[in-house]
């Protein structure tokens, strides 16, 4: 059998500081008698069942609702991610083919470049060839050219850089050009150069 507490024993439990039963703080610590008592009519429980039903279809509703609003932000942030990501390989694809176009133009140009350079040198060794033709009907001339060629080839086996040897190299190409400058102040103008 369950024991009832009295209000007096209620109240003589509580100390002096609390506030009365009546206030309104107290109220939700004692359920009232009616909530107690199991529903008596009909209508109670209908009435029950109504609100029952009724709270169920609104956490339903509240339930759906926050699903909907999650799934329609997913949504959303899958149409950025998709819509950046077709941005983004766009980009990348002409990228890739501007690179591809930079790199065929830098391919022609050093084409070109080393065309040019070949004729260049083939037009100088021309040159060399009738300049040492005409240069070499005088025996003092070759004997000249040999031994600037091996002074020159005694200094470049003296130096152990890269940057000194292409200072050396200039020096050495000036040294050929004054000697070839010399030579043709000299030459008759029987040996005729294009």
């Amino acid at each position: 059998m369950a024991t009832t507490t009295s209000d007096d024993d209620l109240k003589s439990q509580r100390s002096s500081n609390s506030p009365p039963l009546d206030h309104p703080d107290f109220t939700h610590e004692l359920p009232s008698r009616e909530r107690r008592r199991p529903p008596s009519s009909d209508d109670e429980k209908q009435e029950i069942k109504e609100l029952k039903e009724n709270y169920k279809n609104k956490l339903e509703n509240v339930k759906k609702k926050y699903e909907d609003e999650a799934r329609e932000k997913a949504e959303e942030f899958n149409e950025f991610k998709q819509k950046f990501i077709k941005e983004f390989e766009a980009q990348k694809k002409d990228h890739e083919e501007e690179l591809k176009d930079k790199d065929k133009q830098y391919d022609l140009l050093k084409a070109l470049q080393a065309k040019n350079e070949k004729e260049r040198r083939e037009k100088y060794q021309r040159e060399i060839s009738e300049l040492v033709f005409c240069l070499s009907k005088k025996k003092g001339n070759l004997r000249r050219i040999g031994d600037l060629l091996q002074t020159q080839e005694k200094e470049k086996e003296k130096v152990k850089y890269k940057g000194e040897k292409e200072n050396l190299q200039k020096i050495h190409e000036d040294q050929i050009s004054d000697l070839i400058h010399t030579f043709m102040n000299e030459i008759d103008d029987k040996c005729s150069l294009s």
